[in-house]
């Protein structure tokens, strides 16, 4: 880290998935149907709560841990079993590097 800049937590989480993916492309969990347990070991394996979730080369969903958590384990759901299309958020919000703070907040409302 370089003296007086904090770090930007959704920045580094999207640096160690970008870094997993390169190393672990085979093992991508860019389709609905992966299982909260794959969904999980990934998150562990690069040290992250969230993952994009793709089909067909599109961003259809995000995965988080909480998601997993409040979704899947605390209504009884098996994680080897759940698919991650049953428990991810579908509502993805985003913007680019290059838009302002103002038109960020509008989307995101």
């Amino acid at each position: 880290m370089l003296p007086g800049i904090t770090p930007n937590p959704v920045a580094a989480t999207a640096l160690r998935i970008a870094a997993a993916r390169r190393r672990r492309k085979e093992e991508e969990c860019r389709y609905t149907n992966c299982t909260l347990q794959t969904a999980a070991k990934m998150m562990a394996d690069i040290d992250a709560g969230i993952l994009p979730v793709g089909e067909n080369d599109r961003l259809v969903g995000m995965i988080t841990d909480r998601d997993i958590t409040v979704r899947a384990v605390a209504e009884g759901r098996d994680p080897d079993k759940t698919m991650v299309r049953d428990a991810m958020s579908d509502a993805v919000r985003y913007c680019f590097e290059d838009e302002d703070a103002e038109e960020v907040a509008r989307k995101m409302g």
